[in-house]
């Protein structure tokens, strides 16, 4: 049952750390270049300029190699006998490492053969535990209360920019360079230090547009779908609408960047960007991993039966949810024989493959005759699901101190987004 805390224990898991000697030994010439600095500067004579020469290569490849060593994830410290979880807190042996409260998120990350589970704490730095094979590792997520099916994923993905076309980047990376770039320039050479101010504003301006092609996006995975945000575009995707996903690699044979595809049932294939092959694929892995395994709970979901008895029709906001109040609890005359049972209305609630309309529409519905259990299940809808509009009316049913008006507000906010997806 969704709402239910699993518990966690093994004595083949272990916790992985990064190990110091790579670390250090990848950033070892960034060090030797601080050194030859300080040389240099301690020196004062001419020499000193081949050795400040000497170390802008060696910190720009101390930099590089504590990046790779470090994004590549060099570990190979493995340590702690059992690992276990009881009511959401990791312990390894019998120590609490994590609480509960500390979590941000928890995925499966597939690496080098292996399986791990990376626990993201808030303002600390993640905890990772190897586990035997996957299913090992979604029985830890579960015991977490972390699977996809307790909460949403949230990963930072490849700016949209490294997806598209040669051809398309060649041409939006050329707008700002000939458009402001080069302009600038040729204002500053043309009129001398009197234009000195509108030539940096117009680099400025330029340089701006062409730095923000490259800002990252952000991915977000719930029970019911995808979301994709990038500048200020945004983009939602229910399972309901994917045919299939795959793992996306870039037809670009010198950089190789991969990523996930969505393949929608209208045939339109969507690509995010994740990682660079050889620096940071298992971004890319994770993404398509926990998508995966979202979709699947979705497509294997039983889809409730569709109830018409929950929709507006011709009612006004307030009164629809009278009528749904009357629903669920069985009100007198002839709303008796459109009574509802709440077991009914939960599994609405909680299925993904509904519309969020519905899903809202049956919560206020039940809300009057849901135990603590059946409460707590419908607070894993609100922190599973993608759909902001879908969560906020939650939060609003299950607020005891929610006026009808309020209600009816919430669930209007949903009507246009059906009345696109009909």
């Amino acid at each position: 049952m969704a709402g239910e805390r699993a518990s966690y224990r093994s004595d083949r898991a272990r916790r992985v750390y990064r190990s110091p000697g790579a670390l250090l030994i990848s950033g070892a010439p960034f060090v030797l270049a601080l050194l030859t600095v300080f040389t240099a500067l301690a020196m004062g004579d001419g020499s000193s300029r081949f050795l400040a020469v000497l170390a802008a290569p060696m910190i720009a490849l101390g930099v590089a190699g504590f990046g790779a060593t470090y994004s590549r994830r060099a570990y190979v410290d493995l340590r702690g006998d059992v690992v276990s979880v009881e009511q959401g807190a990791l312990s390894i042996d019998g120590s609490v490492v994590v609480e509960r409260g500390e979590i941000e998120q928890a995925f499966v990350l597939p690496h080098d053969g292996a399986v791990w589970v990376e626990i993201e704490r808030r303002g600390r730095s993640p905890v990772t535990i190897r586990v035997d094979d996957d299913a090992d590792g979604r029985a830890l997520l579960t015991a977490l209360g972390f699977d996809a099916t307790q909460a949403k994923a949230s990963f930072r993905a490849l700016s949209g920019f490294y997806t598209w076309p040669a051809s398309k980047q060649t041409w939006v990376t050329l707008g700002p360079v000939f458009g402001l770039l080069v302009p600038s320039v040729l204002l500053f050479a043309a009129a001398g230090p009197q234009a000195l101010p509108y030539a940096v504003l117009a680099f400025l301006v330029g340089a701006g547009l062409f730095l923000r092609l490259f800002t990252s996006a952000r991915v977000t995975i719930g029970a019911d779908g995808i979301r994709h945000r990038w500048l200020q575009n945004e983009n939602l995707y229910t399972w309901q609408e994917v045919e299939r996903i795959d793992r996306w690699a870039s037809p670009d044979e010198l950089h190789t960047y991969s990523g996930l595809k969505l393949t929608l049932k209208t045939g339109q294939e969507v690509v995010i960007g994740a990682g660079k092959e050889g620096w940071n694929a298992d971004a890319a892995d994770q993404l398509v991993l926990r998508a995966q395994e979202a979709w699947a709970l979705s497509r294997a979901s039983r889809e409730s039966d569709r109830l018409p008895v929950l929709e507006r029709g011709a009612r006004d906001g307030v009164a629809w949810v009278q009528h749904l109040r009357a629903l669920g609890a069985g009100g007198g005359g002839h709303q008796r024989d459109n009574f509802v049972a709440p077991e009914t209305l939960i599994r609405i609630v909680e299925d993904a493959s509904q519309p969020a309309l519905s899903r809202a529409s049956a919560l206020v519905a039940a809300r009057s005759q849901l135990s603590p259990e059946e409460l707590e299940r419908v607070r894993v809808v609100a922190n599973t699901t993608i759909d902001d509009p879908l969560r906020e009316a939650i939060d609003c049913a299950l607020d005891d101190a929610s006026e009808e008006a309020a209600l009816a507000e919430a669930l209007l906010a949903l009507e246009p987004a059906q009345a696109q997806k009909a």
